[in-house]
């Protein structure tokens, strides 16, 4: 069950949207914004409020707010600096993982998320972690020459 998870995961979305256009399955639909606007503004009527407020209205609640500006080359420098240093007060050295111990640790939570109820996020992040740990492994080996196996 689990290979059949991770070759299903495997599958990229290109590939199925490639599979629906061939099958003819695809069809073109055509949204103006003023129907998006008023599926929006019919959709909003029919939730309940406590207050009277409008559709428009909610939508430019935040039409006021600086979101961005001009700043000088002082200015981007002080941030830039300041958020240096809050990383470098937050860093401390973790202690080093071998490949075998990550592998050893993925296959203990594997056999955990087995036995116990676990939802299907759960080996989707399983899934992740093992992908990672094996492309980390693959990056890491050295293909041996043939003198390597003439020495003692």
């Amino acid at each position: 069950m689990i290979f059949i998870d991770k070759a299903w995961k495997k599958v990229v979305p290109s590939t199925i949207l490639k599979c629906f256009k061939k099958s003819g399955f695809t069809k073109k639909i055509q949204e103006t914004e003023n129907d998006q606007l008023n599926i929006e503004s019919i959709q909003w009527n029919s939730l309940p409020t406590q207050e009277n407020v409008s559709f428009t209205d909610y939508v430019n609640i935040d039409e006021d707010v600086a979101v961005w500006g001009v700043f000088s080359d002082a200015e981007i420098l002080e941030n830039t600096l300041s958020i240096d240093e809050d990383n470098e007060d937050d860093t401390s050295p973790l202690p080093l993982v071998t490949l075998k111990e990550a592998s050893l640790s993925l296959e203990k939570l594997r056999n955990f998320s087995l036995q116990s109820e676990v939802t299907v996020e759960v080996f989707d992040a399983l899934f992740t972690i093992e992908n990672t740990i094996e492309k980390i492994k693959l990056n890491s080996m050295k293909q041996k020459t043939i003198t390597d196996f003439f020495k003692k």
